[in-house]
């Protein structure tokens, strides 16, 4: 079995371009996007959640919530 060495050629290549560094400036403008996103969402999660909890409500209320309006009865006694 012959074993392979790889010889180092003392040159090292460790510089980022100039592409590779607007795409890391942009990578951390997309995350902080995203996670300003994922805050502003949680709180309206939050207030959502807050306003249609599980409660009892009148057939009215209910109406209401969606926008409709039962009618009028007039009861004759």
């Amino acid at each position: 079995m012959k074993i392979l060495t790889v010889k180092s050629t003392g040159l090292t290549n460790n510089h980022l371009t100039d592409a590779q560094k607007c795409a890391r400036e942009n990578e951390s403008v997309h995350l902080a996007e995203t996670y300003l996103n994922y805050l502003q969402n949680l709180r309206k999660h939050s207030e959502l959640v807050e306003l249609y909890k599980s409660k009892e409500k009148t057939t009215e209320e209910a109406a209401k919530m969606v926008g409709l309006a039962l009618p009028e009865t007039n009861y004759h006694e």
